[in-house]
């Protein structure tokens, strides 16, 4: 699958700094976005909703500025994040990456229709579940309870992710 091409422009080399958990916080992610790569930064670190809304604004300022102070484009802002929460609170949570110009989401796990997954494509520039393009697309077979594995994956359909405009 292509890069899209807005984030192909924001790179300066083609690499994640990998949303690693307990290890990427928000001055990690900051200074990857800074040298040109995309940043990831897991939800999971911030232990609460207004930690990783206060994270993600610090990120983001931090970014402006160096827009502004270079004149150069900062690397996408990812955030990894958890899908399988109630469906209010992952709302809560695309909202506030919606605000502070999150640029990929990386999803793990829970039920790609869900509705509030299904407003997150309407914001992004690509589907959640669709597979590349070319592949046939397979319907999600049920997730065993306590399973890791995503009905998507299961179903044969890579990981889900999204880019935000």
């Amino acid at each position: 699958m292509a890069l899209h091409p807005t984030l192909r422009a924001s790179l300066t080399l083609p690499a994640v700094c990998a949303p690693m958990f307990l290890v990427s916080g928000p001055e990690l992610v900051a200074e990857a976005c800074k040298a040109g790569l995309m940043g990831g930064l897991p939800r999971q670190n911030a232990r609460t909703f207004e930690e990783f809304e206060e994270w993600l604004g610090a990120i983001r300022r931090t970014l402006d500025d160096h827009e502004q102070g270079t004149g150069r484009p900062a690397g996408p802002l990812a955030v990894n994040l958890a899908t399988r929460v109630a469906e209010d609170e992952l709302g809560r949570h695309f909202d506030a990456c919606e605000r502070h110009g999150v640029k990929v989401l990386i999803t793990v796990g829970g039920d790609p229709h869900l509705s509030s997954v299904m407003r997150m494509t309407q914001v992004c520039s690509c589907s959640t579940t669709s597979p590349p393009s070319g592949l046939p697309r397979k319907p999600s077979p049920p997730v065993p309870t306590g399973s890791t594995a995503s009905a998507p994956a299961a179903a044969g359909i890579p990981a889900p992710s999204a880019t935000l405009r």
